[in-house]
């Protein structure tokens, strides 16, 4: 068998070597793909409701045209995503909400409520518990003598 710090160590290995290898420096076409994954599409049938990469329609096609153009004038990710959000007047053309302000609570929300439904079933099966650890008021297991008694005398019955 092997022993558990070869396995850790071994697994630290291979962690350290995957993240170093992803973070390099993205290309043209990474840092395209990228973007289209980070915006939404501005088309007035899709109301930002697709990603750029996912809009099959010709309509977003300036809005890919765009992110071309300013990654050949060698422009970062955040002016890119700056400038759109800028360009439309709404941080909708944004795939996902930024971590800052109100829209905090769309990250925050679902952590409270896994939380909170974690604690109610938490103390739903520790109430659950504690009344099976200790037997009603009668029952075998808090006066044994006594059963036993009972339990002999209706043997000796039959």
């Amino acid at each position: 068998m092997i022993p558990r710090s070869i396995l850790l160590w071994a697994s630290l290995l291979a962690l350290a070597a995957t993240t170093t290898s992803c973070g390099g420096e993205q290309g043209p076409q990474d840092r395209y793909t990228e973007l289209t994954q980070l915006l939404a599409c501005a088309c007035p049938k899709e109301n930002f409701t697709r990603t750029l990469r996912g809009c099959p329609d010709t309509c977003a096609d300036p809005q890919k045209e765009m992110i071309k153009t300013m990654l050949d004038d060698g422009k970062t990710n955040d002016e890119i995503l700056q400038y759109m959000v800028a360009q439309y007047r709404t941080p909708k053309v944004l795939a996902t909400a930024p971590f800052a302000g109100i829209h905090l609570l769309a990250y925050l929300f679902p952590v409270a409520f896994m939380l909170a439904g974690g604690y109610v079933i938490f103390s739903y099966l520790r109430a659950r518990t504690d009344r099976r650890a200790s037997p009603p008021e009668g029952s075998p297991g808090g006066d044994d003598d006594a059963w036993e008694k009972k339990i002999e005398a209706e043997l000796k019955e039959l």
